[in-house]
């Protein structure tokens, strides 16, 4: 804790998320609906990735690639109405500007499919906390 740091403020922006990342992830694996189990979120680039494998007993991954951006925004929409940790997540991709990618991996194949929304459609579409003074 007590190492000197010197770094940019985009350097230690993206170390704080990976620590945040890391702390989200200590429960994980966890089942979130029927089918699908989260089982590790982590920085790519300027994206938070959110890795989900899938049941492809019960899921069409094609079906799941041709949908992919209405799913991604159907995430968004579920953050802004009903889901507190999933607008938790929300929000911290709008106040570090990231992007984020719901990757769903197969069970049986492996393939995975990305769903994705860019920084940009979080901080137009995302609901900004009233506690919380961005634009």
């Amino acid at each position: 804790m007590k190492r000197e740091v010197n770094l940019n403020p985009s350097e230690a922006l993206h170390e704080a998320l990976e620590l945040k990342l890391a702390i989200e992830t200590t429960g994980l694996p966890a089942q979130i609906d029927e089918g699908m189990v989260m089982t590790g979120m982590k920085l790519e680039g300027n994206n938070i990735v959110v890795s989900v494998d899938m049941s492809e007993d019960i899921y069409d991954l094609d079906i799941v690639e041709e949908s992919s951006t209405e799913l991604a925004m159907s995430l968004l929409s579920e953050a802004n109405s009903e889901d507190p940790e999933l607008g938790a997540l929300f929000d911290l991709c709008k106040v570090s500007h990231s992007g984020l990618i719901y990757r769903a991996i197969g069970s049986k194949t492996n393939r995975h499919v990305d769903m994705g929304l860019s920084s940009e459609q979080i901080r137009k579409g995302r609901k900004t906390p009233s506690q919380v003074n961005i634009r």
